[in-house]
């Protein structure tokens, strides 16, 4: 029989709790099952019954859930990198035992590690791998769960191919700050600003807070940017306040030329792009977050693009020019940088103040300005070389023939632990990437640079 909508928003709360009073690493992983199970279980509901919104409602939040964990876990460069591999949200129903073996996994790699592990195919927004393990925030291990590995020499063929070529390119590029992407014309470089951002979550609260008790509330925050939450029935009088305000802030003359970019709490929860926290990540009150997710509330927020506007003063300024690809100029000693959208919709759907915003841009704009970008060798197109070793001997013999040539290594799980065993007290290596079956039946595929490091930590450099 098919749950009723009170009974599957009950059962969202009860997850949602859960999530929200994770107290250890196997509380948030067993938050996750609990997300999976029931996601398979409404996906066989689905199947058998046929589809209803309550269903794909049911799912897509408790998805939103899983995303806010991500959230909690990763760096927000890192789940952006994680998000940008093109793939359908996949099925759990249609896994099968292969589900419940990455599940296996996911318990393994917690006991192995003590690390938080996060199960990619119950989120939006984690398109590499199956597991992700955060040893490390910024480079997490990224396993692959298969219900049989290939022969070494077939690692690199078809779709499997295609996915270790991005995602080493990917992990090269988080563990380096630039790599190339293999079959992209594209290389990638990491700029770090060590500006801290400023944001609007306090305000946030406050209308949302407003809205449950009156049905609409506006935050007025400067005169280009205004901040509304409602309730469902008041969704048309907002409609008319919108207009009202397109006219106003679209201004004189000289500015007919500027955009006011509008964004809902609804838009941010049909993103997959990994760009912004969902409303399960937000930093304010635990109910005020449930309602947003549970469409008790919305948030509609709007912003005129001369919110951003700053004329020259001591050689920086910003100007908005709308029709641009990149839209947002930044002029400092004379040079000009454009800049993508992604600044705007921080703001927008991130809920940066808008000075913040303007310093940081600034501050990228200078970084830029002193950056020196190393260049990247190589083909761009087609696949990495990879390179098979069966035991120690031919790792070392590799290592000593020269390996310049190639890009990856690829090994037994169990022959990378053997060699890391014998590391010494202060070594440090990363995998780049595990294809996992269990301890004796798995490929660990290495990037040249990790490869070189995890021999060289052998023992006293044996």
């Amino acid at each position: 029989m098919s749950r009723t909508k009170g009974l599957l928003r009950h059962q969202r709360e009860s997850i949602f709790q859960k999530c929200i009073n994770v107290t250890s690493l196997q509380d948030l992983l067993s938050v996750q099952e609990k997300i999976a199970e029931d996601i398979r279980t409404t996906e066989r509901e689905i199947s058998a019954n046929g589809r209803t919104d309550s269903l794909t409602f049911h799912v897509s939040r408790l998805r939103l859930y899983a995303d806010g964990i991500v959230w909690f876990v990763l760096h927000p460069h890192t789940i952006r990198q994680m998000a940008k591999n093109p793939r359908p949200v996949p099925s759990i129903k249609d896994q099968g035992a292969i589900f419940d073996h990455t599940i296996e996994s996911a318990k393994r790699n917690l006991r192995k590690y003590k690390a938080p592990v996060l199960i990619c195919d119950i989120t939006n927004i984690l398109r590499f791998g199956d597991l992700l393990v955060c040893i490390d925030p910024e480079v997490p291990l990224v396993v692959e769960c298969k219900s049989k590995l290939p022969k070494p020499e077939y690692i690199m063929q078809g779709r499997r191919g295609r996915q270790i070529s991005r995602f080493t390119s990917m992990m090269r590029y988080l563990h380096e700050g630039f790599s190339k992407v293999f079959g992209e014309k594209l290389r990638y470089y990491a700029v770090d600003s060590t500006y801290k951002t400023d944001r609007n979550w306090d305000i946030l609260a406050e209308v949302c807070q407003k809205a449950c008790k009156t049905g609409i509330a506006q935050k007025d925050i400067s005169e280009y940017e205004v901040l509304w939450a409602y309730t469902p029935e008041h969704r048309d009088s907002l409609g008319s306040k919108l207009v009202q305000l397109q006219s106003i802030v679209s201004g004189p003359e000289e500015h007919k030329d500027q955009i006011v970019y509008f964004g809902t709490s609804s838009d941010l929860m049909n993103m997959t792009d990994g760009l912004y926290p969902p409303p399960s990540a937000w930093p304010i009150p635990a109910e005020m977050r449930f309602a947003v997710l549970e469409g008790d509330i919305e948030i509609a927020h709007v912003l005129d693009g001369r919110a951003f506007e700053r004329k020259s003063l001591q050689g920086e300024g910003i100007k908005m020019i709308h029709k641009d690809d990149f839209p947002i100029h930044v002029t400092i000693d004379g040079i000009v940088y454009p800049l993508s959208r992604r600044f705007i919709y921080d703001v927008l759907y991130g809920f940066e103040t808008v000075d913040s915003c303007v310093k940081g841009l600034i501050a990228f704009a200078r970084k830029l300005q002193s950056t020196k970008f190393p260049d990247i060798q190589g083909n761009m197109e087609g696949k990495p070389t990879i390179r098979h070793v069966e035991n120690l001997e031919e790792a070392k013999s590799l290592l000593n023939s020269g390996v310049d040539d190639i890009t990856l290594v690829s090994m037994s799980a169990s022959l990378m632990e053997f060699i890391w065993q014998g590391r010494r007290p202060d070594a440090s290596c990363n995998s780049v990437s595990g294809d996992v079956h269990d301890a004796n039946h798995a490929y660990a595929i290495l990037d040249l640079q990790t490869f070189k490091k995890l021999m060289s930590n052998y023992g006293d450099g044996q």
